[in-house]
């Protein structure tokens, strides 16, 4: 077949349409771009599915139509709409068109008008996602002048509500194949601003002139920018260049982001060398609206050289069904104009991510050189409205009863509601952006969206305990957060109040605890006086084992002495003891608080914590106090009140610079800090309603650049081939969940950093090379156990990190080795009474390898056997598959077209492939022979 030459093409792309989610048929879209005054149509091209025969397309087919595209009425689209088109199965298919020739004289390739035009889709059909490509909204109709910034957005939308990103790639001329792997690219590409560079230096410069020329597309929105090109040729002369970029789709299925395809625009862009200025567009910040609400914004623009404008607007919110936005007028007007954006939303609307509203602004008609465009991009988040708290009362058992009203976005699929909680009252009103729940709260509950009260439970005395809700959506999209509503305990045990560090030693610290009785007990079910008792436990009260320190007292303080408090925190539970002496209650645990400081370049980052019942970042009391020695030129050793923090706003962190103490941190000294803390029960009755602890001394260096040294004796005691074994001793056969144990020393001699904050281990599956090995964990102990293992084999380095995150060099490998195993019978009876029906591996009761035997097949990657009769005919084949059990083998007794085979003794050579780390353990060939035995039917 014979083809003309096609001197017309601007831009093309596919798109693919899943016709139905309930369906398997696609509608395939060839979009192509074309210059209104040639006499050349696009269309006489091949398109490929990607399975079966490429099609023949062209303008004389009953799928093609055509119209205008642009204001200007220079640029059609063409576009031929392929329906009811089967994908074979599931498979990733690369749609492509190719139509012979490109246009004449495109500056950036070589012989372009004898290279294909070409565009390729990838969609990934797997009968389980129903998915589509991303449709591309803004035509590519935007004309460029030499030194202006040249600026283009597809506008894609997808769907199916996928994440969308944008890369720049080589045009192609074909498909790929075995020389081309990833397609052919046209001969002697180059980017635009980078073949002007090299033609065209002195003019190849940025619109504003400080810098050579740049092409850059933003990964995120998808805004592609030319800034700027070059003059090439003579004033008045239109100068061709071609580009490509894909916006690919990602969707996240269980955590991972997958890759479900692409779809390719090519396309030119036509410099004239004219005297027009572009127009300029203003759009509004970045915002958030309720859902249920209007959003209605004027966006107005402007043309330097007073030309005519006209707007418009494109993207995902214009192609919803359920109450999309409108923008008008799109018209052309005098300049300065504006158009109007308009969008009623609902609760269907809401989601995690924003909304990206593309404008553009054109000048219609003007005096010299090409309509210019400017474009932005404004998003927009839809947030669920709040739940409406209605009470908080305080129930028996220490307990909060919290009633709300059904949520108003009730009707969405899905959407959760979780209830915050913190101690004391929080001054918060959130703002237009401020989603979801403020700093400070903890999540207690989440129930469905049709539940409208909680009861929480086991709560501590004494505590004014306030509750936020938020509605979440399947997406992870969270409403703005509720008004707070509060309800507070009784004070009937003993309420701690301080757990603060007097002294910082590593064997004679000292730590004050003190507490408020329970004057809100019931006196005559408990009768007065009380006592108490103290309990210790190390860190900070998640778990490990506590012990009783004092004697039965009535004092309502106690100084706990001989404490490592250097390395350690500590935390403290009250007992509370009757006039009977019988044990009543306790108090909730309260912790000290530890403070953790971080070296950086001249700087050092402080960073404290403790697991308190009452509030410790309180709105009324929000001020810690940093207090830091070397300060005094006269006492450098006495500490001095630096800075405070407000934690309400910044956290439980500070990072000293030596701006408040009238100098730069010295990298030659090293610098100590506390912390004293301000905490809040929110309860009036608790008087004084605030008190102080102080964290322990902590010190650090600032600009430590030296690594520690690496770890010594490095060991795996699970690694031998007896411990392989025996973890696979009374497992059931196919086990793949085993575990290594590696061990190593501290090294800390000598000049060695002994300030090691944790190790890193490492591990390679496959051997030794350094580019093999991945961080799999993390320890601050002098071992780990890498657990959930399919196979042992592998090899592990370890480092070790001080508190700058200096890490040392890896150690040497130490490896580890399976301990495979694959055993055949010598006998089986193919005779259907569910006995030894079948040839399978020894060890196995059943063909699913549940049962436990010491003969179980173990680290077996892949089995190929055959099996001959005594003649030395091949009778039956077989290859393992990547499914599980394949190598298993399974054998019925019958050949390949299905006829039981005589009875006596076969021959089978079997191809084992073990997963082993050393490649000359990995395959063993079984030679053997095997008896098949039944009695023949009777006739």
């Amino acid at each position: 077949m014979c083809r003309a030459f096609a001197t017309h093409i601007r831009a093309g792309e596919i798109i693919v349409e899943r016709q139905s989610c309930q369906g398997e048929l696609f509608t395939i879209r060839i979009i192509g771009y074309e210059d209104t005054g040639s006499d050349v149509e696009f269309g006489n091209g091949i398109l490929d599915l990607g399975f079966g025969d490429p099609i023949d397309v062209s303008t004389e087919n009953d799928f093609f139509t055509r119209e205008i595209v642009d204001n200007q009425k220079l640029i059609r689209v063409s576009e031929f709409v392929i329906k009811d088109v089967a994908f074979p199965g599931p498979k990733t298919y690369t749609i492509s068109f190719r139509e012979f020739n490109r246009n004449a004289d495109i500056l950036n390739m070589t012989n372009s008008v004898n290279t294909p035009f070409y565009i390729e889709t990838q969609v990934v059909i797997d009968g389980i996602q129903c998915n589509s490509s991303p449709v591309l909204t803004n035509p590519p109709v935007e004309g460029a002048v030499v030194g202006k910034r040249f600026v283009h957005n597809p506008g894609a939308v997808d769907p199916d509500g996928d994440s969308l990103s944008y890369k720049l790639v080589i045009p192609k001329q074909d498909a790929p194949n075995e020389n081309f792997p990833n397609g052919v690219y046209v001969d002697g590409y180059q980017d635009p601003h980078i073949y002007d560079q090299q033609t065209a230096p002195e003019t190849a410069i940025t619109q504003d002139g400080t810098g050579p020329s740049t092409l850059t597309l933003d990964p995120i929105t998808g805004e592609l920018v030319w800034d700027a090109p070059a003059l090439q040729g003579q004033v008045g002369s239109i100068n061709e260049y071609n580009i490509a970029f894909i916006v690919e789709e990602w969707r996240q299925i269980e955590g991972e982001w997958y890759l479900l395809g692409y779809v390719t625009r090519d396309m030119q862009i036509l410099v004239e060398n004219a005297d027009n200025e572009p127009p300029v567009l203003e759009i509004p910040a970045d915002t958030c609206i309720e859902a249920g609400t209007v959003l209605e914004v004027n966006i107005s623009g402007s043309d330097p050289d007073m030309d005519d404008i006209a707007f418009s607007s494109f993207g995902e919110v214009f192609e919803i069904v359920n109450s999309p936005a409108t923008f008008s007028p799109t018209d052309a007007q005098p300049s300065p104009g504006e158009g109007t954006f308009r969008w009623e939303t609902n609760c269907g609307h809401v989601r995690a991510g924003t909304y990206q509203i593309n404008f553009k602004v054109s000048d219609t008609e003007p005096a010299t050189g090409p309509p210019l465009a400017d474009f932005g991009i404004w998003n927009v988040t839809v947030v669920a409205p709040a739940p409406q708290v209605v009470s908080a009362q305080a129930a028996p058992g220490r307990a909060v009863d919290l009633d709300w009203e059904a949520y108003s976005c009730g009707a969405v699929d899905d959407v959760r509601i979780q209830i915050w909680r913190k101690p004391d009252s929080t001054d918060f009103v959130p703002e237009n952006c401020q989603i979801g729940i403020p700093p400070g709260y903890e999540l207690v509950a989440e129930v469905d969206r049709s539940v409208v009260s909680y009861l929480d439970e086991g709560l501590e005395p004494g505590v004014n305990y306030c509750y936020r809700l938020v509605a979440v959506f399947p997406d992870g999209a969270s409403s703005y957060a509720s008004e707070e509503i509060c309800a507070e305990m009784k004070v009937d045990a003993p309420v701690v109040t301080n757990v603060s560090v007097s002294e910082t030693d590593e064997n004679e610290g000292i730590i004050e605890i003190a507490w408020r009785s329970p004057f809100e007990i019931d006196e005559s079910l408990f009768p007065p006086p009380y006592s108490y008792q103290v309990v210790r436990g190390t860190g900070f009260g998640e778990n490990g084992s506590e012990e009783i320190i004092s004697g039965i007292i009535s004092d309502t303080s106690f100084v706990d002495i001989e404490l490592n408090t250097l390395n350690e925190p500590f935390h403290y539970k009250i007992y509370l003891f009757d006039a009977s002496g019988d044990l009543i209650d306790s108090s909730a645990v309260a912790s000290s608080v530890r403070l953790e400081p971080t070296p950086r370049v001249g700087s050092i980052e402080l960073d404290w914590q403790a697991n308190v019942p009452w509030s410790i970042t309180s709105s009324d009391f929000p001020y810690h106090y940093v207090y830091r020695n070397r300060v005094d030129p006269n006492d450098p050793g006495k500490f001095v009140l630096i800075d405070s923090v407000n934690v309400t706003a910044s956290g439980l962190q500070y990072t000293d610079d030596g701006a408040t103490t009238g100098g730069p941190l010295s990298d030659e000294l090293e610098y100590c800090y506390y912390i004293e803390t301000q905490g809040s029960y929110g309860n009036e009755k608790l008087n004084p309603p605030s008190f102080i602890n102080l964290s322990q001394v902590a010190c650090a260096q600032p600009n430590d650049t030296i690594p520690p040294c690496e770890p010594l004796a490095i060991s795996i005691p699970t690694g031998t081939t007896e411990e392989c074994e025996a973890q696979v001793a009374g497992k059931p056969c196919g086990t793949t969940d085993f575990m290594n144990r590696i061990e190593w020393e501290a090294n800390i001699e000598g000049d060695c950093d002994n300030d090691v904050r944790f190790y890193n281990i490492y591990f390679s599956a496959v051997g030794q090379s350094d580019s093999t090995f991945n961080l799999v964990g993390t320890s601050t102990e002098t071992f780990f156990e890498h657990t959930g293992l399919r196979s042992l084999a592998g090899c592990y380095r370890i480092s070790a990190v001080d508190r700058s995150g200096n890490e040392s060099t890896l150690s040497a490998p130490v490896c580890v080795e399976n301990c495979p195993n694959y055993l055949l019978p010598n006998v089986f009876t193919p005779n259907g009474d569910g006995y030894n029906d079948t040839f399978r591996p020894l060890g196995l009761t059943s063909s699913n390898m549940e049962d436990f035997s010491a003969e179980c097949p173990r680290f077996v990657q892949s089995v190929k056997v055959h099996f001959y009769n005594r003649w030395g005919k091949e009778v039956y084949a077989y290859e393992s598959t990547a499914t599980e059990n394949s190598i298993n083998i399974n054998w019925d007794g019958r050949t390949e077209s299905g006829s039981l085979v005589s009875a006596g003794v076969y021959y089978y050579v079997a191809d084992v492939t073990f997963i082993t780390l050393d490649p000359a353990l990995s395959q063993q060939t079984l030679k053997g022979w095997v008896h098949i035995m039944y009695e023949p039917e009777e006739l």
